[in-house]
């Protein structure tokens, strides 16, 4: 049944139920989506929905190969998912599924669709996300991926976890293997059995593997895999790419093949063609599918089961700022004026981390390099493995099942977590245009502490830090803290599903206690009692250059007065939405919101540094020359950069 409904999607825009011969009026004049995957993935879809419901579970599953929408959108109208989009399970609705596939909507897995969590995009992050999902939820959780996918190296780096983290709970992994990448074998596909379960079995997998002939054979093991949550299962599906194609009119055959990768034919503008589509269809019996007043006849225990399964699979979603919060009970009554006795950023954030419920911690292997070793003695999950992009997936995959979750990472490498990152905008956006007044997921915080210094040149790649400044207005906001009390007061207030906190671990003394905090920048005043008149100003950005600056403007208050402004909150939003970020400053209004008055403005921090190129671009009084002299953030470059401005 699976299979005939992904093969109308992909080729019909009418007729469906076949009640006369096809004619090239049914059929679309291009091939919408991919059939060499589908087969496979619908075995395991059903095998999953019958192993399920035998277990009476309801497991959250992640489909990692994006070419499967065919299959994904053929389960979900089986089992009356797609209803409440205007697809009910219909001949009519499967027409009107037929005419929007490829048009009004993707062919590719996507993230408005119902019960995906994660919608792939760049092949090797549905394991990682899965096994954050299954460490952040009480239900199990399958991920399916295909052979292709298994040869990427984020793949391989997870089938790492159960070794790093030997208690946390494990999905379950389907393989689709059918031997075929889109234009040759796979890996996976030209190694024997026994040289594939010597692959995955040292990493600690239980590994079975299934004929696609063996279908009950394949829900006894998936049944098996589970029941049995205390050691990991992977199991493979041995097929054929692009099954139950027949040969083509001049008789190639395409089954097996790379040909059979997105269709047999892609196009059908012959009578010919057109013929053999109706024996393909054929095949089907497709006038047995559907009840005589139009409803699809459909298994009512699979169908209902199955409907469970996508429903339990999208994100968990929290209402408002329900979760994110996090700052718990302490940071609560820290925010309430009773001060902490924690003496650093560092030392701030663990206190927090400890009270917080539910939090998530991926580290690349740097706790101990980022001072914030004490995080594993919180009682939360913390997974560290030498892999920035599983740790962000691992994360993310937290987050998308209602956790909240920490990454932390160093400014340089953060442009190996860029690709995971944009996926997860991207699906984060794609919501919101289907529904503006979606609630939100758990919040992602990424802690970045290696502002201002660098030991191998790689540190010094700042792209990553670039792609978060240049996202949409309220995807994303910065903290760069002065010291904890700018962590209790701030972190979690920013009302974005993403935030990104800033800081030089080597902190220095905390900037002097007689500042003015408004709107998210700290503003220090020297030479002028008042605040008013001053002829240099020192936008400063980052615990580090804050106390740079001062001492820089002690000099310099000498022979004039000096205004020092550090912004701590900053949220890339519009105008209009300045009121959604608590206490913070929209970058779209920094201008007016510090400039006002000012003589010469001087930004301290590396030009080339994302977060400065946005403040910077965001007013108009910065001397280019002073910008250079600055550029070293040293107290002698910038006492000669204020004197050229006000000599």
């Amino acid at each position: 049944m699976l299979d005939y409904v992904a093969l109308c999607l992909l080729h019909l825009v009418d007729n469906p139920s076949r009640e006369r011969p096809l004619g090239s009026e049914d059929v679309k004049p291009r091939v919408s989506g991919h059939w060499g995957c589908v087969p496979g993935i619908t075995r395991l879809l059903a095998s999953l929905t019958d192993a399920s419901a035998t277990l009476a579970v309801t497991p959250r599953v992640v489909l990692g190969t994006g070419h499967a929408g065919a299959a994904w959108l053929a389960w979900s109208f089986y089992c009356g998912a797609l209803a409440a989009r205007g697809y009910p399970p219909t001949r009519d609705g499967l027409v009107t599924l037929c005419r929007d596939f490829g048009t009004v909507m993707p062919t590719e897995i996507s993230a408005d669709w119902p019960g995906v969590a994660w919608a792939g995009g760049a092949l090797g992050h549905a394991l990682g996300v899965a096994q954050g999902i299954s460490v952040a939820s009480p239900e199990p959780v399958v991920v399916i991926i295909g052979d292709g996918e298994f040869e990427t190296g984020s793949t391989l780096a997870s089938l790492l976890a159960p070794i790093e983290a030997p208690r946390a709970r494990q999905p379950l992994v389907l393989v689709n293997l059918n031997a075929q990448r889109m234009t040759g074998s796979s890996i996976l596909g030209r190694l024997t059995p026994g040289e594939r379960r010597a692959l995955v079995e040292p990493l600690g997998w239980a590994t079975t593997e299934v004929t696609s002939s063996d279908l009950d054979g394949l829900s006894r093991q998936i049944v098996a895999g589970l029941s049995h949550a205390d050691r990991p299962h992977l199991i493979m599906l041995r097929s054929e790419k692009g099954e139950g194609a027949p040969p083509l009119p001049d008789g190639t055959v395409t089954v097996g093949t790379p040909r059979v990768h997105k269709a047999p034919m892609r196009r059908l503008s012959t009578a010919a063609a057109v013929e053999w589509l109706d024996g393909w269809l054929e095949l089907y019996q497709p006038q047995t599918r559907f009840n005589a007043d139009g409803r699809l006849r459909v298994q009512s225990r699979l169908a209902d089961h199955a409907r469970l399964i996508v429903e339990k699979s999208g994100p968990t979603l929290v209402m408002g700022d329900a979760g994110n919060a996090g700052s718990s009970k302490l940071a609560m009554s820290n925010r309430s004026g009773k001060r902490s006795d924690a003496s650093t950023i560092s030392h701030g954030l663990v206190e927090i981390a400890a009270a917080k419920a539910g939090l998530v911690v991926a580290c690349p292997d740097e706790l101990e390099s980022n001072q914030l070793e004490a995080l594993r003695q919180t009682g939360h999950n913390v997974y560290e493995q030498l892999s920035e992009e599983q740790c962000v997936t691992y994360a993310m995959g937290a987050t998308l099942a209602g956790q909240p979750a920490w990454f932390i990472s160093y400014i340089g490498f953060m442009l190996y977590a860029n690709p995971i990152l944009n996926q997860h905008f991207l699906q984060i956006s794609s919501r919101r245009q289907r529904d503006q007044n979606a609630v939100q997921l758990a919040r992602l915080t990424i802690i970045l502490t290696s502002l201002g210094w660098s030991n191998v040149y790689s540190h010094r790649d700042d792209s990553g830090l670039a792609m978060l400044t240049s996202l949409p207005p309220g995807l994303c906001s910065f903290l760069l803290p002065h010291d904890a009390h700018d962590i209790y007061d701030s972190l979690d207030q920013s009302g974005t599903p993403v935030e990104c906190v800033v800081y030089d671990k080597w902190e220095p003394p905390s900037p002097p206690a007689d500042d003015i905090d408004h709107l998210g920048v700290k503003h220090w005043y020297l030479g002028d009692a008042s605040g008013s008149g001053s002829d240099i100003g020192l936008i400063v950005l980052g615990n580090s250059h804050t106390r740079t600056a001062l001492e820089a403007a002690l000099v310099l208050s000498q022979k004039t007065p000096v205004h020092v402004s550090a912004p701590t909150r900053l949220v890339l939003a519009e105008k209009g939405l300045q009121e959604a970020a608590t206490n913070s400053i929209v970058v779209s209004s920094f201008s007016r919101a510090i400039t006002e008055s000012m003589l010469h403005w001087i930004p301290i921090e590396l030009p080339s540094q994302p977060l400065m190129r946005v403040l910077v671009n965001s007013q108009d009084a910065v001397t280019a020359e002073a910008v250079r002299r600055a550029s070293r953030c040293r107290v002698s470059d910038l006492v000669t950069a204020g004197e050229q401005l006000i000599g």
